[in-house]
């Protein structure tokens, strides 16, 4: 079975048994009471994405590293994910003083025991999808969702459906991270050292376009909390995970396959033929998972209204229009991952920038108004940049070469 499979079945079953659980959980609370959880996950995942500070990403691309350098950076994971689960509880507690998020410092807090574990974990991680182990990393990710799944739905089906939510989040990415981090093959003891300039360059690089991607991916959330109030949190982040579960499954694995991948024919074919292969995997993926976003928006459109009842009488319609974003977005999420390799990871800093700027803007801006409208907009923004990225591919298709950063010359 090949790489994309593998990872597309386990991201398919970890990450759609969650969904389900969270919206089954969803179902037997108000959008307020969701709302809180939410807005303590949003500043959870960001977070987190600031302890892993790139290191999945630049460890896979980088051919040439030693043990040395691989525990250096876990220690520096492992000690910034510890600064980062206080900030985030801190966070939380500042959003507990606005009215109707008291509880969000109390989810805050338990939430960031993940922080530190899955920091520390990029590392092993990265070493995994270097060595091209997808199958084992799903096969770790399936085992961690089962761990969490069985305890939630033990939870929900006693009549506490939030407790269940933290213990599903909580459970999963701890058990994933420690199964990861004590395997022999990836088991790599956090110590201080000197990292390479170069790598260092390369994970801060990936570490900024990670967070510029999840606070942008966030920013909904973020802007109806402080908009809004925690029952349009509630809303938005139930309509958004239908999206985030989409993009998890049929995006994100294909990206981490053709992360190593693309890498590998950069080394061995050249940039010319890493190009061309970056253009066929990218309307690969539109043609497969266009049409499975707009199918799934239109079950949603149906189906969400009468399963959620009165409250909640708006999330169909802003799912609906999200799928519709998320189809026009699976015809660009090859193209950071093009630039990080081919042009350089400064080059994919700026075009992350330039993304998430232009996606977020309109998202804010038409949230002033309703969620509805913001839902609109963020998907007409995303059809907008997808016709550019178009052209852009269209012109670089005559390039032979491209012009490398620095950098590459350390891998």
């Amino acid at each position: 079975m090949s790489a994309a499979n593998w990872l597309g079945i386990a991201t398919a079953v970890t990450r759609g048994s969650q969904a389900a659980l969270l919206l089954l959980a969803a179902t037997m609370m108000s959008p307020a009471e969701y709302g809180q959880f939410a807005l303590a996950s949003a500043i959870i995942l960001l977070i987190s994405m600031i302890a892993e500070g790139g290191i999945t990403q630049a460890t896979t691309t980088t051919t040439a590293i030693t043990t040395r350098e691989e525990q250096s950076l876990a220690a520096r994971a492992l000690a910034v994910g510890l600064l980062g689960a206080l900030l985030a509880t801190a966070i939380g507690y500042a959003f507990s003083f606005r009215d109707g998020f008291h509880d969000t410092v109390k989810f805050a807090a338990v939430l960031s025991c993940v922080i530190p574990v899955t920091a520390c974990a990029a590392v092993s991680a990265g070493r995994l999808q270097r060595m091209q182990e997808f199958s084992r990393i799903a096969r770790y990710q399936m085992q961690g969702a089962a761990v969490g799944v069985a305890l939630a739905l033990c939870l929900i089906i006693l009549g506490r459906p939030v407790l269940g939510l933290v213990i599903l989040t909580t459970a999963s990415s701890i058990f994933f991270g420690a199964r990861i981090l004590f395997a022999n093959a990836t088991r790599i003891r956090p110590r201080m050292a000197r990292v390479n300039s170069n790598l260092n360059s390369l994970s801060n690089y990936a570490l900024l376009s990670n967070v510029f991607g999840m606070a942008g991916r966030r920013s909904g959330e973020f802007s109806a909390g402080l908009l809004a109030g925690p029952a349009a949190v509630g809303q938005f982040s139930v309509a958004y995970r239908v999206l985030m579960t989409g993009t998890e499954v049929f995006l994100h694995s294909r990206e981490r396959v053709f992360l190593a991948k693309q890498s590998e024919l950069l080394e061995t074919q050249g940039r010319a033929h890493a190009w061309r292969y970056s253009n066929r995997s990218q309307l690969s993926c539109f043609l497969v998972v266009g049409p499975i976003f707009v199918l799934a928006g239109v079950v949603c459109l149906f189906l969400m209204p009468v399963v959620f009842g009165q409250d909640w009488a708006e999330v169909g319609t802003i799912s609906f229009i999200l799928c519709i974003a998320g189809a026009a977005q699976s015809s660009f999420n090859l193209l950071y991952s093009s630039f990080y390799i081919l042009v350089g990871a400064r080059s994919a800093l700026v075009y992350q920038i330039i993304q998430v700027a232009f996606l977020t803007a309109a998202l804010v801006v038409g949230m002033w108004n309703s969620l509805l409208t913001g839902a609109v907009t963020y998907a007409v923004a995303s059809s907008i940049f997808a016709v550019l990225t178009v052209f852009y591919r269209a012109q670089r298709r005559g390039h032979s070469t491209v012009r490398g950063d620095k950098w590459r010359a350390y891998s």
